[in-house]
């Protein structure tokens, strides 16, 4: 069966870097590449250029809508890889979250369908109006020791409430490019819940609230980046990526793998 835009049904004619290269250009150097789909075999090959390239959008939607995302969030991007200090606004906080989001969408289609987070009438949305999907966070973290990219998305099953009567999945996807880190957090109840219900999740122990700045929801004031504690080199970045988790897990040292933002 042929392959079909996960935006917009039509043929999927386009392969999407969902790795974009105006960012991917910053970490060009000999080097490798890993990748690994759920327990498939992990495959590494020589690239200079970190690249994930995706066949499951069409031209139209690649070079229509993405392409004006793209545009919109790569000054937001670039300015915290850049500056050492800054502030984003509520703009630079949706065009952020929305690109985010419309990223881990495009990651997620490697896997099949019946592993997808996210609806058909999301990624709908998204494309054609500009919607989040509910239930979804969006947050940034620096990364200290870092100079390279980074990827994982997982899958839980978790609870929704402490009484364990709402059961659903919740997917997390963990971006990183030198020193910022991108986390997306999307979260589908099983049972039907109203919209304005707010969801939380359990944390493993660790300094989040000092070092991932939420994006989205948008927060009622300016973000002043960085915060205070980063995540240290790829140690680090495994444990942000492991932050949420149904079963919570062991504290671990802040020396280990959290370091101050001004160190």
């Amino acid at each position: 069966m042929a392959r079909t835009c996960i935006f917009c049904g039509a043929p999927a004619n386009s392969r999407e870097d969902a790795w974009p290269r105006w960012l991917t250009g910053r970490f060009v150097a000999a080097g490798a590449m890993e990748a690994q789909i759920g327990n498939d075999r992990l495959r590494t090959w020589r690239t200079e250029r970190p690249e994930i390239r995706i066949r499951r959008v069409c031209d139209t939607c690649n070079n229509g809508w993405m392409s004006q995302l793209e545009n919109r969030a790569m000054p937001v991007i670039t300015r915290l890889l850049d500056q050492p200090a800054c502030s984003l606004d509520l703009h630079d906080c949706q065009a952020l979250s929305l690109w985010a989001v419309k990223t881990a969408m495009v990651l997620e289609s490697v896997n099949g369908p019946e592993q997808w987070i996210f609806t058909d009438l999301e990624r709908t949305l998204i494309a054609q109006r500009g919607l989040m999907p509910r239930f979804t966070g969006v947050w940034i973290a620096q990364c200290v020791n870092f100079p390279s990219t980074y990827s994982i998305s997982r899958i839980l099953s978790t609870a929704m409430d402490r009484d364990a009567q709402h059961q659903g999945r919740a997917g997390v996807t963990t971006l990183a490019f030198g020193t910022l880190a991108i986390q997306v957090l999307k979260v589908v109840p099983r049972s039907t819940m109203p919209t304005t219900t707010s969801i939380t999740l359990d944390q493993r122990p660790g300094p989040w609230d000092r070092l991932a700045l939420q994006v989205w929801p948008i927060p009622p004031e300016p973000i002043r980046w960085p915060a205070a504690v980063g995540v240290l080199d790829e140690h680090g970045l495994e444990t942000l990526a492991q932050r949420f988790s149904p079963l919570g897990g062991a504290e671990v040292a802040q020396g280990d793998v959290f370091v101050s933002a001004a160190d």
